[in-house]
């Protein structure tokens, strides 16, 4: 089972994210928790599902708020697909395999359902 499973795609300029399955051990469960930051990019949890230019929030506190989709306009198409690309390459850094000379206090895996 995945930890973090995430729709995300873009219609022209307007970049879509919603979080389809979660691991609560990824939950904040007070103040914010960062989960991955790379590159001017990050993910974490807070109070509720946000999507920025360099970051996503996933599910965290407000739990009502859980099924919310995150929309965020760009200003044109090719912005919008170094967005989807950002979130992707996070994707890819997290799942990636842990080896002997990395410090990683937990594994991640994110999966990207287009």
């Amino acid at each position: 089972m995945s930890k973090l499973k995430l729709l995300v795609g873009h219609w022209g300029r307007v970049v879509l994210c919603q979080v389809l399955e979660q691991d609560e051990n990824l939950r904040a469960a007070a103040g914010e928790k960062i989960i991955y930051t790379r590159g001017g990019f990050g993910v974490k949890s807070w109070r509720f599902p946000t999507l920025g230019l360099h970051h996503l929030s996933i599910r965290g506190r407000e739990t009502g708020h859980d099924n919310r989709r995150v929309f965020y306009s760009c200003e044109n198409e090719a912005q919008a697909e170094v967005l989807v690309g950002r979130i992707k390459a996070a994707v890819a850094d997290i799942n990636a395999e842990p080896r002997d000379t990395d410090i990683i206090e937990r594994t991640i895996i994110l999966e990207i359902v287009e």
